[in-house]
């Protein structure tokens, strides 16, 4: 019974501001090509700038909404923090339902990127709170599953309603989240935290119907522990950006969650989500554009569930590595189509739609779900709450300058640039990620920390100086003594 209510309550949070998000991401698919034509609801056709602009502008917000919320969250408890996410997105319906001017379709698409990004902060500190250990994992997974099912029904939701109807629908949906959120209490976190011992038990006890009080009792104890020790170790910690680089395994850690946050957007991602529709029709390909963005989306719905399984199987690392090689080649073909195309010449129609779902699949195998992961293994505790906020907005800046570029790009050199672009970008990755980041899974921070700080990969031989810190130094291998000097040495880890 506990189980079922966490799990109500995760489904509420995230559908509040994970799903909703997701369908303002995916509604420019549609939305755009109509807001450029003739036919444009606001009585005269957006320009390629202003279209770009609509895009991008809600992801250029991200970086402002992801320490904003963790602000709130910190200050203010996840269910105020869920209440104002939610509220933004209400407000950012009634201003496309009622603006009749391009500036209010931007400022109604900046509100929707705060609070989107906001939605990730508090749906992510929301579940990680209220969730027993045994259904954790599970119950946080739902986050990017829950973004995925809104991107779905933003690309569904045109076959069969006009583009006000539309956004009544999405504001019905954000009107009775915001109103779910009422049902809920804050997580027993917070409330440690505050000091308000008696309303963290009530609202422990609330997540753990059915469990008897000697194990209320257990946990309550286990849970005001780590909360006092936590606020211990903030008493004595005081981090600095100089921390990131204080030793060679910060250094590394930190280049390694850079580049795989750069990743997720340098595929190409966000460009092909926003623009998925226009994209199609572009292409010429052999079936409807509106219907093919929903093949996309439920291509990276699939993709997403088949990479929940995996995460814990296959590897961090392989998976990345998987997920860039098949991107390239997906991009590859693609821009390959669009330029035979742009010269003249003939491709199959059914390759667009082809490469678009190797694309999505591929990605949401690894580049778009792992970054998330990895941040949270690879840095040492001092350090991962900074190094996690750098790395979410730095991924929503380039988020941003690939929205907002892409049609630019696109209507002034060709579609294939970017997408040769997106192709040589996740093979510099994928070369980096191969050469640098060693595997994490099922591995502990302490081994980690190690194998970062002695540049060293799992079954990769590395230079005797890298792995030992020092020229100069004695090592017993295989029972022998072996003198290391200056001189150049390899040894196989």
């Amino acid at each position: 019974m506990s189980v079922l209510r966490q799990f109500a309550a995760t489904v509420i949070v995230d559908v509040s501001c994970c799903m909703l998000f997701g369908v303002v991401a995916g509604w420019t698919s549609s939305a755009l090509p109509l807001l450029q034509s003739d036919a444009s609801p606001l009585g005269v056709p957006l320009t390629v700038e202003e279209g770009s602009w609509v895009g991008a502008v809600s992801t250029l917000m991200g970086t402002v909404g992801t320490p904003l919320f963790g602000l709130c969250v910190a200050r203010y408890g996840c269910k105020p923090s869920a209440f104002l996410a939610a509220a933004l997105m209400l407000v950012s319906w009634v201003l496309i339902l009622v603006g009749q001017h391009v500036a209010v379709l931007i400022v109604s698409r900046a509100l929707a990127g705060v609070s989107g990004a906001g939605g990730f902060v508090v749906c992510g500190a929301y579940v990680r709170d209220i969730s027993e250990d045994a259904v954790r994992g599970s119950l946080c997974s739902f986050l990017v599953i829950a973004y995925i099912i809104g991107l779905l029904c933003s690309y569904a939701l045109p076959l069969a309603l006009s583009y006000t109807m539309t956004a009544v629908v999405s504001l019905v949906l954000s009107a009775a989240s915001l109103a779910g959120l009422f049902w809920l209490p804050d997580t027993p976190w917070y409330y440690f935290s505050k000091g308000r011992p008696d309303e963290a038990k009530a609202s422990l006890r609330w997540f753990r119907v059915g469990k008897t009080e000697e194990e209320l009792e257990t946990e309550f104890a286990m849970r005001q522990a780590a909360v006092e020790k936590k606020r211990l170790e903030d008493a004595e910690r005081h981090v600095s950006l100089r921390d990131l680089f204080a030793t060679k395994a910060n250094r590394r850690a930190f280049a390694i969650g850079m580049v795989v946050c750069a990743n997720q957007q340098l595929s190409g991602i966000m460009a092909v989500v926003s623009y998925a529709e226009g994209i199609f029709s572009a292409a010429g390909g052999a079936i409807d554009p509106a219907l093919s963005a929903v093949v996309v989306g439920a291509s990276l719905l699939g993709g997403v569930a088949v990479s929940t399984l995996l995460t814990d199987r296959a590897g961090r690392r392989a998976l990345l590595l998987l997920s860039n090689a098949g991107i390239a080649v997906s991009t590859a073909a693609l821009g390959a189509h669009f330029y035979v195309t742009r010269a003249g010449g003939w491709s199959p129609g059914w390759l667009p739609i082809a490469s678009l779902c190797v694309f999505v699949v591929t990605v949401s195998l690894g580049v778009y779900p792992v970054p998330y992961v990895v941040l949270a293994e690879i840095f040492s505790p001092r350090i991962r709450e900074l190094a996690t906020s750098l790395g979410l907005t730095l991924m929503w800046g380039v988020c941003f300058l690939a929205a907002k570029l892409y049609p630019s790009v696109a209507a002034a050199w060709g579609d294939h640039v970017c997408y040769w672009f997106f192709c040589a970008s996740c093979v510099a990755c994928g070369l980096f990620i191969a050469l640098v980041m060693p595997e994490t899974k099922g591995r502990s921070l302490e081994d980690i920390q190690n194998d970062l700080a002695a540049g060293r990969l799992c079954g990769r031989r590395v230079k005797t100086e890298e792995a030992i810190f020092s020229s100069s130094r004695w090592l017993t291998l295989s029972g022998q003594n072996l003198s290391v000097n200056n001189q150049k040495k390899e040894i196989v880890w």
